[in-house]
């Protein structure tokens, strides 16, 4: 068996000829990794490199362990693990980045065949994971009953695939070059508003190159709830700083990009300000955030028109009521919560009312 120095020597020799060539997609075999608990090598006709790893000839519901160190490029991947996943059992794999499980799923499927071939060889996909060079992995498996009966956790190998462009570091005869100004116009739009809270869209419209990755930061006091063609990557205080998905991160030259968000202002007049777009600062067209009025009452009061008079009744103490036909004779009146002579009657009609015209009323109306 080879030392764990030796293995792991030969395992960065091996990531190193892998990424010779920037930004291509970087396979390691498993078999290359370092082996732990019941994990093994074995001869595989099917594998890509002729060799798997395998729990099988252990002892029953073995544990086993593939660790390595990325040595790529920094940058975003989709990650691709090739296993076998025979009719003959229940195994589980784990895939662990720096200690953290990224994945945990079964190897359960029947796919038409109890051993490790063709048929049994399948896939499973992570997809736009930031990976630094230096993070370790852990592809951990388990075995699950007999030997003779148990998914022993074959695994071929991991593939790492570029999601974007990852430029390699600069070497020292490089020079810097200047960094273009961004040719970008953004506009801020509350598309909805109500008391506490708003929708709204954030969007700018490329007029330079086409380019790839944005990220805008701006500050505001108000609290996203709900943020949608967009991520936020962190709020600092007042500042946030929100990021592309992958479904919007190339931009064409005249391509518009919108995100939105949901948020609650507190019923507080807040805007946003100070935009930044992928690290400049840059003017932004803002339509204010006003604050919202209360919502009215559940039963509204009429307003009398300009040349009417507004009466206020007043409770007799001896039970007196109002004759509202009676009144009606003489002034056209909208009478509020009838029954209750503490409210107010309304004139309704547009004349000038003056002298002795009197509001009438009955001891004994019904």
């Amino acid at each position: 068996m080879i030392p764990i120095a030796t293995r792991k020597f030969l395992l960065e020799k091996k990531m190193n000829s892998l990424d010779s060539k920037a930004n291509k997609t970087l396979l390691l075999e498993a078999e290359d990794m370092l082996l732990t608990g019941g994990y093994r090598v074995e001869n595989n006709q099917f594998a890509s490199d002729g060799k798997v790893i395998s729990l099988h000839g252990g002892d029953n519901n073995d544990v086993g362990g593939a660790s390595f160190e990325f040595d790529g490029n920094d940058g975003k991947y989709d990650l691709k693990i090739t296993y076998f996943d025979e009719n003959d059992g229940v195994g589980q794999i784990k895939l662990k980045h720096d200690d953290k499980t990224l994945k945990s799923f079964q190897l359960d499927r029947q796919l038409g065949s109890a051993v490790a071939d063709e048929q049994t060889k399948t896939t499973l996909e992570i997809e736009n994971l930031e990976i630094n060079k230096g993070d370790e992995f852990t592809l951990e498996g388990i075995e699950q009953g007999s030997q003779w009966t148990a998914e022993h956790t074959r695994i071929d190998h991991i593939e790492f695939i570029p999601t974007k462009t990852t430029p390699p570091p600069p070497t020292q005869s490089e020079k810097p070059t200047a960094v273009k100004p961004v040719e970008v116009e953004l506009e801020f739009d509350v598309t909805k508003q109500w008391n506490g809270g708003f929708d709204s869209n954030i969007s700018f419209t490329n007029n330079g190159e086409q380019f790839q990755g944005w990220t805008v930061e701006f500050d505001a006091k108000f609290e996203i709830d709900k943020i949608w063609n967009a991520e936020i990557v962190s709020r600092k205080g007042d500042r946030y700083v929100i990021k592309d998905v992958s479904s919007n991160d190339n931009v064409y030259a005249g391509e518009t990009t919108t995100f939105g968000f949901t948020a609650d202002t507190d019923g507080k007049t807040i805007t946003p300000s100070n935009f930044v777009f992928n690290g400049q600062k840059i003017d932004a067209e803002i339509e204010e955030i006003e604050e919202t009025p209360p919502s009215p009452s559940s039963t509204p009061t009429p307003n009398p028109s300009d040349k009417a008079i507004t009466v206020g009744f007043e409770q007799h103490n001896d039970g007196t009521k109002y004759n509202q036909s009676a009144q009606s004779k003489d002034w056209d009146v909208n009478w509020i919560n009838k029954g209750q002579m503490d409210n107010y009657a309304f004139i309704t009609d547009d004349e000038v009312h003056s002298g002795v015209k009197a509001f009438n009323w009955d001891d004994f109306c019904c």
